[in-house]
């Protein structure tokens, strides 16, 4: 299963639990087999049934679900294909247990190398790094990732530091920061993609730091910067992971990136960005404390901003994660209202009695919402 793939992609047959206690397994068909599978008996045949009629008298509505949005159950759009085949199993991935439980996947893999070259890339600009990043993904990297200095300038603050972070810190003001992740199995390719990073080095601009199999603590401990930054030594006050696995199309990253700052003023809550630029899937990092009604207060803010910021620049809340329960409000605030009846028809005809996980994907109250939020984030609730 590659890291730098959807896992939706991967998946080659599912088994699930249906709301009536049946055991279904997915898998892709012919068009011979679907029709055996419509002319089933019992909830199954109704199923396979239902969902064909639905994509049918859906077409056109349905074509229109951009393949970056995940949420609802997007993954209609890929049940049937242009040859005829038909797979229910893009509609689970994604569905959080309310068209059925999933208990068991079979999964395509490949091979990957033991052997690992990272690098770090610091920079002075931001648009440096942006334009960085086409350079690095034509290399095929098994892992970049894209987070804003302020996360390293926090934890400096925190007594946490990087050496190489500080190499760069002492010849210009950080603002973004690049890790990267080599793993071909051909030591000749994998040289030659080092000496393409090495070459992104610029003195007083850029910083490249490269180290072969983790032999430098320092550069593998940069790759946990995020989720040091998230849980401070500071008691009670955390970054949630509430606001990441949002898509922003890479035209449009720079201008988001901007508009995100007079956001962070108005709520006066730093948003650090940080993600993985190759599928253009981020997230924001406030620092809250959930102890205090003022930053619940925060979050709900915060969701309707981001939300409308994203449509702004074409962007998407939900990539990656699901809304569950809290995003589901604001995602429905801007999606097309045929396209949430669909939903609503592919739930009623998986779940009639709203028996599985119910509440999520589903427009909840505020107030409703606020009394799920725990008070604490810590290592047992992720």
């Amino acid at each position: 299963l590659s890291r730098a793939t959807n896992p939706a992609e991967a998946i080659d047959q599912i088994e699930v639990v249906l709301a009536n206690g049946d055991v279904m397994q997915t898998e892709r068909l012919s068009r011979r087999e679907l029709s055996q599978r419509k002319g089933l008996p019992g909830f199954e045949g109704d199923i396979y049934r239902g969902i064909d009629a639905i994509i049918t008298d859906n077409a056109a509505l349905i074509e229109q679900i951009n393949p970056n949005d995940t949420s609802g159950y997007s993954g209609i759009a890929r049940v049937k294909q242009p040859d005829g085949t038909f797979d229910l199993g893009p509609l689970f991935v994604g569905s959080e247990g309310t068209l059925g439980i999933i208990d068991e996947l079979i999964l395509k893999t490949e091979f990957f190398s033991f052997r690992k070259t990272r690098a770090a890339l610091v920079f002075r600009s931001s648009s440096d790094a942006q334009a960085a990043i086409d350079d690095i993904d034509a290399l095929q990297p098994a892992q970049l990732s894209y987070l804003d200095a302020a996360i390293f300038e926090q934890l400096r603050r925190d007594g946490k530091k990087y050496a190489f972070y500080e190499a760069a810190a002492q010849q210009f003001t950080p603002q973004a920061v690049l890790l990267v992740t080599l793993d071909d199995f051909n030591n000749r390719t994998r040289a030659r993609k080092q000496a393409k990073l090495e070459q992104l080095q610029s003195a007083g601009e850029t910083i490249v730091t490269i180290v072969e199999d983790d032999d430098d603590e320092d550069v593998a401990a940069g790759f946990a910067a995020l989720d040091q930054y998230r849980w401070p030594d500071t008691a009670h006050i955390g970054a949630p992971r509430l606001f990441e696995g949002f898509y922003v199309p890479p035209q449009r990253f720079e201008e988001f990136a901007r508009a995100l700052m007079p956001l962070a003023r108005a709520l006066q809550l730093p948003l650090p960005l940080a993600g993985y630029p190759s599928l253009n899937l981020y997230g924001v990092y406030p620092r809250l404390s959930l102890r205090k009604v003022s930053d619940k207060q925060k979050i709900f803010k915060l969701y309707d901003e981001l939300t409308k910021l994203l449509a702004l620049y074409d962007g998407h809340l939900v990539m990656s994660g699901g809304e569950g329960r809290l995003k589901t409000r604001f995602v429905r605030a801007t999606q097309n209202p045929d396209l949430t009846a669909l939903y609503q028809q592919i739930k009623q005809l998986f779940d009639p009695h709203g028996i599985l996980n119910p509440g999520t994907k589903t427009t909840l109250q505020a107030r409703t919402i606020t009394a799920m939020l725990r008070n604490e984030y810590t290592v047992d609730w992720q």
